[in-house]
């Protein structure tokens, strides 16, 4: 099974520089320093092409941008996050300290599972999580160009219809896992009410798409029954000469490009890339 370090790394990276604060303010350095949006909850039906309405405060996913024509749909490329080239830029290794204290990592599993967190995880002191499983999904950005150029009037009639002020983002990469590790340091209890076993129980009482099971002395592992995503990179739609373009924006990290190299795609849906909360809206 293949680890990928961007758990907490999400919650944890800047643990050292910004001690005392929140697991939202963790997440939210976290994903700043690599120019991701990162979802205020995981979830399941966000895809490459993915289109968010943003009118002041409040986001929300409607459908795809493809869902406006009856065009061909680019292919979207799909990769292992730790075999991928493109994708390394992104999850380059975080040399900084990753531990949290149980309190924040427990936070942060409350604030992101799409669950009401029942058991006591009895978690102690000093952990790291990691994200296991992971996955990138991307369409190219000159893909996702071609299509604007040839399909942006009835894009534009719907974003138009949402209110003056409407703000619109593609998000053309997705990041998911199934799984996340809770690992303590060697030799130490990850916690102190669960025994070790294999056997799996549900997170949530009447929801099982997220078990648990303390595998191993350091180790507890929460485990989805599907892969869920909680990042995605977008670019913000600018229409011009009755087409649209991704806007070109400045990446906040001189040293970390976006997949593929196109760091002047990567727009913040909020400020700082905060946690984006987008609800899903069905079109009429």
């Amino acid at each position: 099974m293949r680890r990928w370090r961007m758990g907490i790394t999400i919650v944890a990276a800047a643990a050292a520089v910004v001690a005392g604060c929140d697991a939202e303010q963790l997440v939210n350095h976290y994903f700043k320093s690599l120019g991701l949006n990162p979802l205020a909850v995981v979830r399941d039906d966000i895809k490459p092409g993915a289109l968010v309405i943003k009118q002041k405060n409040k986001a929300v996913y409607t459908d795809s941008i493809f869902d406006f024509a009856n065009a061909k749909v680019p292919e979207v490329k799909s990769e292992n996050l730790d075999k991928s080239k493109d994708f390394q830029a992104v999850l380059k290794a975080h040399k900084s300290e990753r531990k949290v204290d149980a309190e924040a990592a427990l936070s942060f599993l409350k604030a992101v599972l799409p669950v009401d967190l029942s058991v006591d995880l009895g978690l102690t002191n000093s952990v790291t999580i990691s994200a296991i499983n992971a996955k990138g999904h991307r369409l190219p950005v000159p893909d996702v160009l071609k299509f604007l150029r040839n399909n942006s009037a009835p894009l534009h009639d719907f974003i138009t219809s949402q209110g003056a002020g409407a703000e619109a983002y593609v998000a053309y990469e997705t990041y998911e896992a199934d799984t996340l590790n809770i690992v303590a340091d060697s030799g130490t209890d990850v916690s102190t009410k669960l025994a070790t076993t294999q056997e799996f129980k549900a997170l949530s009482s009447g929801n099982a798409s997220f078990k648990y099971a303390r595998t191993a002395k350091e180790t507890l592992v929460i485990k989805g029954d599907h892969p869920f995503v909680f990042a995605v990179r977008t670019g913000k739609l600018d229409y011009k000469n009755d087409v649209y373009s991704l806007l070109v924006t400045n990446f906040v990290s001189g040293d970390v490009k976006a997949v593929g190299g196109d760091e002047k795609y990567s727009s913040q849906v909020n400020e700082g890339f905060a946690p984006l909360a987008a609800s899903r809206v069905e079109r009429k």
